[in-house]
């Protein structure tokens, strides 16, 4: 089947879409809660913003206490560790751990 024909990019199209719905469900069920809070993630970053990145280290600077650190791929954090579990925020985002 050619990569460009409509019945090739409509299961693209249907493959994406079962992709969310999974998702979603498990951003509604939290399957994996022990998991995503030990890693001070929010739902909404765990399980939904799913983002492609570097394998590469990459460092950032934590947002509140200023201090430089190495992340292992390029999706870093907006937060360290230690912040975000004293301030109850997601690492990633900032948002409220739910």
């Amino acid at each position: 089947m050619p990569l460009n024909s409509k019945h090739f990019l409509s299961e693209i199209n249907k493959s994406f879409v079962n992709s969310i719905r999974k998702n979603l469900n498990k951003y509604d069920t939290d399957p994996k809660q022990p998991q995503r809070l030990k890693l001070q993630k929010c739902k909404y970053c765990y399980y939904i913003n799913i983002k492609i990145s570097l394998q590469a280290f990459t460092s950032f600077t934590c947002k509140n206490c200023k201090e430089e650190f190495l992340h292992h791929n390029s999706n870093v954090n907006k937060y360290c560790m230690k912040c975000a579990e004293e301030l109850n925020i997601c690492c990633h985002c900032g948002a409220e751990m739910d």
